[in-house]
């Protein structure tokens, strides 16, 4: 993750402590609040400081949830593909108040994993499991970060779906 992003992305007591702004809530995209989106990116960096384990959980539960995803390519080793699972949720995260660009990136990252829609059945196990990882690993704001993480990924499967992008 470039480190600009990482700045914007670290945890602050305020964010932690109270994810809820003032005002009204300022919508990026369905169904993000500004609030969201700097929980999950505070949540992302917290994640990324054991990306590793990170990895290793995601996929532990993908498997566990269908065992017949495996990795995508025999060719490739278990370190790279973890690495390759985070540079792609860097990605994701980094452009939550963007959904145009966000739903163009999900389209890709669709066709590479071979994945047909938002109701496709890897993209629900894989949607499973990473609401799984981040609720372990992110414990202490469990109830917080549960919130956040699951309006992003509502946005990632209605954009996948095909919904139209709003701002």
């Amino acid at each position: 993750m470039p480190e600009a992003a990482l700045a914007r992305a670290a945890p602050t007591n305020a964010v932690l402590a109270n994810p809820q702004p003032a005002q009204p809530p300022q919508r990026h995209g369905w169904p993000m609040t500004v609030a969201d989106i700097a929980m999950v990116r505070a949540g992302f960096a917290l994640l990324m400081q054991d990306m590793d384990r990170c990895a290793e959980m995601f996929y532990a539960r993908l498997v566990a949830l269908d065992p017949d995803i495996r990795p995508r390519q025999a060719t490739i080793t278990m370190s790279q593909q973890r690495r390759r699972l985070m540079q792609d949720l860097s990605s994701l995260v980094e452009l939550l108040d963007r959904p145009a660009d966000l739903q163009r990136h999900l389209m890709a990252l669709a066709r590479h994993y071979g994945i047909y829609g938002a109701h496709d059945r890897k993209f629900q196990t894989a949607r499973a499991a990473l609401a799984w990882t981040v609720d372990r690993l992110l414990e202490p704001t469990a109830e917080m970060q549960r919130t956040a993480w699951t309006a992003a990924l509502d946005m990632a499967e209605a954009l996948l779906g095909g919904a139209k992008p709003r701002v």
